[in-house]
């Protein structure tokens, strides 16, 4: 059943950089008013259904919410800079520091197979990053966003295994709460990086519907099935079925916004996607 709401969650999150280029706003101030609106609504439910917050649950759900707000930082100007697919494959990355961390820290084995995974998946990224057809003068963009993508997928790590932790060892505090605490912090982060940049600004009403269903859709249901099913699985496991999101991304990117890449990125994608099949391949 954990994996069933990992499946799922991973599906719903995959929109996610579709509804952020739908969004005429800056990429940290879109940001904040996603996470923003989520602590709004599951605050409701907090009222409802109050629990004491230690201080140690505080000092885990302040780290994650920082790491899911430096996530959000770097990955929503990969998707405006190098595309929704190429972005969230980049982005989840997060499936080899999820295996190192297992090897270093839960004791799991270091095998010439998982030797083998990060290197054709390295091979894949420098397929992307080194590519004949783009000129990297005239293309400066595309390769923030890679850098971007890649920063992405270290801050998703930090969040991933901070929200796994809280999961196990706070098990009888409603997820809702969990996640409120961490949006809290999230949107506090990211409000005063939008001010720095310049992009505070009130939303129009064509974004609104974008902006709930980012807020609401993707960083509560989403993330609510996702949370739940963390705590049940390996982080390995759980970096494995998150991949879904990347794969959706790829799709709904061509399906959406046309988004054509070159022969190269397609290889280095697939390079990736190898690396990581092989990682989590018994």
């Amino acid at each position: 059943m954990a994996i069933f709401y990992l499946i799922i969650g991973s599906i719903i999150i995959s929109f996610s950089p579709i509804l952020v280029k739908l969004i005429d706003l800056g990429p940290t101030w879109i940001g904040f008013w996603r996470s923003f609106l989520a602590f709004l609504v599951l605050f409701i439910f907090y009222l409802k259904n109050r629990s004491p917050f230690n201080r140690r649950f505080i000092k885990l759900t302040l780290f994650a919410g920082v790491a899911i707000g430096l996530d959000l930082f770097v990955w929503h100007r990969s998707i405006l800079l190098s595309g929704a697919g190429l972005a969230t494959v980049l982005g989840n990355t997060q499936v080899f520091y999820m295996t190192l961390f297992g090897v270093l820290y839960l004791n799991q084995p270091l095998t010439k197979k998982k030797i083998i995974s990060v290197l054709v998946a390295f091979l894949g990224v420098l397929f992307i990053c080194i590519d004949p057809q783009l000129e990297f003068n005239q293309n400066l963009p595309f390769y923030l966003g890679i850098l971007f993508g890649l920063l992405t997928g270290v801050a998703y790590t930090f969040y991933l295994l901070t929200l796994r932790k809280i999961e196990i060892e706070y098990d009888n505090v409603s997820t809702f709460n969990k996640l409120m605490m961490v949006y809290l912090f999230c949107s506090v982060l990211l409000f005063f990086l939008s001010s720095a940049n310049h992009e505070v600004t009130w939303p129009d009403l064509s974004q609104w519907k974008w902006l709930i269903a980012l807020g609401i859709g993707v960083n509560i249901i989403g993330w609510k099935l996702i949370s739940f099913g963390l705590g049940k699985v390996l982080p390995s496991t759980a970096g494995l079925v998150l991949l879904i999101q990347p794969i959706g991304s790829t799709l709904w990117g061509f399906l959406f916004f046309n988004e054509k890449l070159t022969i190269n990125t397609y290889i280095g994608i697939l390079f990736i996607l190898m690396g990581i099949f092989l990682s989590q391949k018994k």
